[in-house]
């Protein structure tokens, strides 16, 4: 699939599937497994940037909706002070995560490569918040 048929059909699929059965951060999980399948059928290293951008942006909109739920739970009240710290600590993370250097610094892979560490690194903590303070 070529980049722009991937992007239209990302479009499509948050576009048609809605929130009416799933919620939206599983919708986002969905879009960002479709959207790395095409990383499979991408001719040129911009491409994989670009798709791997989009994928990571999609992660970080997933925490957030993770994060909003957790929010708006009940009885979030009894937990929002050592969740906000929780929160800072994984901020301050995830900064220094984003600082380190790729090993391919200064070549056309290091963007792909940051890209992907940060959307790891974005999953473990959606991991992290759906298993450590969001009730069923």
């Amino acid at each position: 699939m070529k980049i722009s048929t991937c992007i239209l059909a990302l479009s499509g699929t948050l576009f048609l599937t809605g929130c009416a059965t799933r919620l939206p951060e599983d919708e986002l999980r969905l879009a960002r497994e479709r959207l790395d399948k095409c990383l499979d059928n991408v001719s040129t290293q911009s491409e994989m940037n670009i798709i791997s951008a989009n994928i990571f942006a999609l992660a970080q909109m997933e925490r957030r909706w993770v994060e909003y739920r957790i929010c708006n739970q009940p009885g979030y009240d009894r937990i929002e002070k050592d969740y906000m710290n929780d929160c800072d600590e994984w901020e301050r993370k995830a900064k220094a995560e984003a600082k380190k250097t790729s090993p391919y610094e200064g070549g056309t892979l290091a963007p792909y490569e940051r890209n992907r560490r940060m959307e790891y690194f974005e999953q473990k903590r959606i991991n992290e918040l759906k298993t450590k303070w969001r009730k069923p």
